[in-house]
């Protein structure tokens, strides 16, 4: 046995064994660190562990049998023992042991000194994020809800607009139930016409019941068919059908709202909220409105109008109904179907007439509050109309979104983060409330919890609008403008892909390039988006030409227009005198 290990020595394979041991754990800690950068995390280093250990054998047995010489690799048996130079080749490895070892004290203490506590801040923010949302969830106990979209069931199957208004107003009615939890439209109705069981429902949504059912209607005649069920145990807890008139439906939701209570109990500290008394058929038209106004294009917009106009027409005392006429005036005025100034102007009349019939609406005050932001630059006025949504409508989404917005114009990033996160609550499944939080976190400077929010929103939808251009300008953020380049041209909408584009190359020293394409965004975007040309020529360090631009963005009303505290790429007019005059000009300046 002493024969066998001298030659295990003399053969260094116990140092090559030790060299394959100290390599593989450096190579495993280089890993550990860089590897996450790429997006890739534990399986990427454990299949290198996997693949270290299924080597190490394999080099001990090459180094058993094999020598190397002055004449190259033999096999052992081959060699002349008077001439080896195995003691040589031992010695070489034990110099190449020692340097393994510095390394990898060197990369323990980076890791250690360097990279640990700024991987502990981001622990630390990651743990406070998941305990507000938990804290949140875990507030409301069991007392969360999720309103299925109510299937069309009428014989013609063409009343997909009143099931689904019908559902979203049961939505809203126990959504102003303070001590209850429901789950928002979008992420409820994310799940029409899928095959998703409620139990996966139930745990995707993070609420513990469902409410699904039907509709029938035919004429004035309608059948209303809903269930309570539990999600985790798939239990049925309550199920009623209701056959009335048209007129009835109001007492119906009503009554349903009451029923989800009661079997949910809920110690309410008001009355349980009813919905408003409206004719029945300014109410169908209501419904039908709301059913176009979800599906934004010129068309649709044209109809939604027509619906809540000839709602108001029957019923002019509905004040739903005029504030989404607002909406729809302003959606018209954004995309261009309606001449922006007259179109704002519209939908703010709307809205005040909404509050001069209820002021206690709370999402009429939140799309006042909207305007006052984004079109009056007027942000003690929408202040005041944002947080008197709030106080009235705190579960809205819109609501929530709105408040969110504001913070993050004003730079109170951490306000608006804290606010999105409790939308995404909600409404786990908003892709748009994905975007304006990782948006917030890119403004407010935390690049890495702006990665985390739009990787889950590509998770979501990786063709989502904007979400490539913003990850550009993520990588542009970070000193990788060649990343970014890459980034920008897998961008879906057009007009951010060009942008994204222009950014990037400039970024990369490609002026020609970059001139073309700064020339080209100019021609096809110039006059609807003056603002981001300005970012551009910001970017650029043409100066002022970028001043030029915000003047006309300015006086475009260009909503870009309220970004400028956050946007980082305007950094380079921030020691120009003109730059606190353009903040004050804005009421930005703190």
């Amino acid at each position: 046995m002493r024969r066998f290990f001298d030659e295990l020595r003399r053969r260094n394979v116990f140092r090559v064994a030790a060299a394959f041991v100290a390599g593989s754990w450096l190579l495993i800690q280089v890993a550990e660190t860089i590897l996450p950068v790429f997006g890739l995390g534990e399986a990427a280093v454990r299949i290198l562990v996997i693949v270290a250990a299924i080597g190490f054998i394999p080099a001990l047995v090459f180094a058993w049998v094999y020598e190397m010489t002055p004449e190259g690799l033999k096999l052992e048996r081959d060699v002349d023992r008077s001439r080896s130079i195995a003691v040589h080749t031992g010695k070489k490895l034990d110099r190449v042991i020692i340097l393994v070892l510095a390394a990898a004290v060197v990369v323990f203490a980076i890791d250690k000194f360097l990279l640990e506590p700024t991987r502990d801040a981001s622990r630390v923010q990651a743990a406070i994020e998941q305990g507000r949302s938990e804290a949140l969830l875990s507030s409301f106990g069991d007392k969360s809800i999720a309103v299925l979209p109510f299937a069309d069931m009428s014989p013609e199957k063409d009343q997909e607009y009143f099931s689904d208004g019908i559902s979203e107003e049961l939505l809203n009615l126990l959504a102003r139930i303070p001590e209850m939890r429901v789950a928002g439209r979008t992420s409820a109705f994310s799940y029409k016409n899928k095959d998703a069981t409620i139990s996966e429902i139930g745990k995707q949504l993070n609420v513990a019941h469902i409410l699904e059912g039907s509709i029938r209607k035919v004429g004035q005649d309608v059948r209303v068919t809903a269930q309570l069920i539990e999600a985790t145990t798939d239990t049925h807890l309550w199920s009623e059908t209701f056959d009335r008139t048209l007129d009835d439906i109001f007492s119906i939701q009503d009554e349903i709202a009451a029923a989800v209570v009661e079997k949910l109990k809920v110690m309410l500290l008001n009355d349980i909220p009813q919905i408003a008394d409206v004719d029945s058929t300014a109410y169908e038209y209501y419904l039908k409105g709301q059913y176009f106004l979800d599906r934004v294009n010129e068309q649709k917009l044209t109809q939604a109008v027509a619906a809540f106009e000839k709602s108001i027409e029957i019923d002019p005392d509905y004040a739903p109904a005029w504030t989404s006429l607002a909406v729809a005036y302003r959606n018209q005025a954004q995309f261009g179907y309606r001449e922006l100034h007259d179109g704002t102007a519209m939908a703010r009349q709307a809205l005040t007439h909404a509050l001069s019939l209820d002021e206690s609406y709370g999402r009429a005050w939140a799309r006042l509050g909207i305007i006052n932001t984004t079109y009056d630059w007027d942000f003690g006025v929408a202040e005041t109309s944002i947080r008197r949504a709030y106080e009235l409508a705190p579960g809205d989404i819109s609501v929530l979104s709105a408040v969110a917005r504001l913070a993050a114009i004003l730079g109170r990033y951490d306000e608006a983060e804290h606010r999105y996160r409790e939308a995404i609550v909600l409404e786990p499944l908003s892709l748009s409330t994905r975007m304006n939080l990782g948006w917030t976190q890119l403004y407010g400077d935390r690049i890495q919890a702006a990665e985390k929010s739009l990787g889950a929103l590509a998770e979501l939808d990786p063709t989502y609008p904007l979400l490539h251009c913003m990850l550009g300008q993520l990588r542009l953020l970070e000193g990788d403008p060649q990343a970014a380049l890459v980034k920008m041209r897998q961008e879906t909408a057009a007009e951010w892909r060009d942008y994204g584009i222009a950014l990037a190359l400039h970024s990369l020293g490609r002026s020609a390039e970059a001139d073309a394409a700064l020339a080209r965004f100019i021609d096809a975007n110039g006059q609807t988006w003056p603002y981001q040309v300005a970012v551009l020529h910001a970017h650029r360090r043409d100066i002022d030409q970028a001043f030029a631009w915000l003047d006309r963005a300015f006086d475009a009303r260009d909503s870009g227009m309220v970004w400028l505290l956050g946007e980082p790429f305007l950094i380079n007019l921030h020691d120009d005198p003109r730059w606190p005059a353009l903040l004050d000009k804005m009421g930005l300046s703190h």
